[in-house]
């Protein structure tokens, strides 16, 4: 489960070290525009070299998704659609005081325990997804 607040507080704790690494990507950047190709997902592609359908020839150095890029956008989408309608207001600390034990809220709290239990399992997916995406092995190969 998403709790709002918990949220929030890795937001203020992450966004420091996030804007320290762009500044230090912007100010050593090697040209003006080196930023704009990362953002546009710009990459080399050697098999353009091997093309033979087309008369013309082409540059081998690309922008756009690539590939991969459909099923990383729609990877990206579906996180996008999980956190938004898995996020609740409520506190952990809150939640937490709701799934005490009380014979008189059994059903509530067998309710709550499955909604728990499949977004564990919804999260853990993303995680694995993440970490074993085409795409982000590409880009830890990538970047060696």
């Amino acid at each position: 489960m998403l709790f709002q607040n918990l949220l929030n507080e890795k937001y203020r704790l992450l966004k420091p070290g996030f804007d320290k690494l762009y500044d230090l990507a912007f100010q050593n950047q090697t040209h003006p525009g080196d930023l704009l190709v990362v953002h546009q997902n710009g990459f080399y592609n050697p098999k353009v070299y091997e093309w033979d359908n087309i008369p013309e020839k082409l540059s081998p150095y690309m922008m756009g998704p690539g590939s991969e890029g459909h099923s990383e956008n729609t990877h990206h989408d579906f996180i996008g659609h999980y956190v938004k309608n898995n996020t609740t207001q409520e506190t952990l600390v809150g939640y937490l005081k709701r799934v005490i034990y009380n014979p008189a809220k059994v059903h509530e709290i067998h309710k709550l325990e499955i909604h728990e239990g499949f977004s564990i399992q919804t999260e853990m997916l993303i995680y694995l997804k993440i970490w074993e995406s085409d795409a982000f092995i590409k880009s830890l190969y990538e970047s060696q």
